[in-house]
C-alpha cells in the first residue's frame, strides 16, 4: 500500500493550522488508493477499515499538534505538517498488527469522519506497551501529505 490523499479532502483542507485533525491507527493490511480514493467517509471505505483495538488506544484517534503549511511552487503543490504524534504504552493487554494511519476530519462519530490521507508505514507495527511515534517524513514537523 502507498500514502496517499483522499479525493473528498482536496477541498475540504481549508484552515490546516486551526481546524481539528485526528490521527487515526489501524489494522488493515490493505487500503489501495485507486479503490479508496473517493471515499467521502470513514464508513464509506470499501476495504474494510478496522481500527486499533489495542489496549490503551483511544478510539476515534489522536489531534495532530502543530500544524503547518508551506506552499512550494517549483513543485505546484502545499506541503501539510504537523509535529511528531508520541502513543505511549499501545498494548500490553489486547495487541494489534498496525499498518498504517488515517488523518481525518472528525465531524461527529467514527464512521462520518471524512478521510484525508492515508499513511502506509513501511513495515507493521505490533503493539507491546511501547510507545508508538508517528514521525511524518522522518522530520519534526515533517510533510504529512501534499495538496497538489
Amino acid at each position: 500500500m502507498a500514502s496517499f490523499m483522499f479525493n473528498i479532502s482536496k477541498g475540504l483542507v481549508g484552515d490546516w493550522a486551526a481546524d481539528s485533525f485526528k490521527v487515526r491507527l489501524y489494522q488493515t493490511s490493505v487500503m489501495v488508493e485507486a479503490t479508496e480514493q473517493d471515499a467521502a467517509t470513514v464508513a464509506g471505505l470499501t476495504a474494510a477499515f478496522i481500527e486499533c483495538t489495542a489496549t490503551g488506544y483511544t478510539a476515534g484517534g489522536y489531534a495532530l499538534a502543530s500544524k503547518t503549511r508551506a506552499q512550494d511552487t517549483g513543485n505546484n503543490r502545499i506541503d501539510h505538517n504537523a509535529a511528531q504524534l508520541t502513543i505511549s504504552g499501545l498494548g500490553n493487554g489486547t495487541n494489534n498488527t498496525l499498518y498504517g494511519a488515517l488523518i481525518v476530519i472528525p465531524v461527529g462519530g467514527a464512521g462520518t469522519d471524512i478521510p484525508v490521507a492515508a499513511l502506509d508505514f513501511d513495515t507493521p507495527v505490533t503493539t507491546d506497551s511501547n510507545d508508538i511515534i508517528i514521525k511524518f517524513n522522518n522530520a519534526n514537523p515533517g510533510t504529512l501529505f501534499r495538496g497538489a
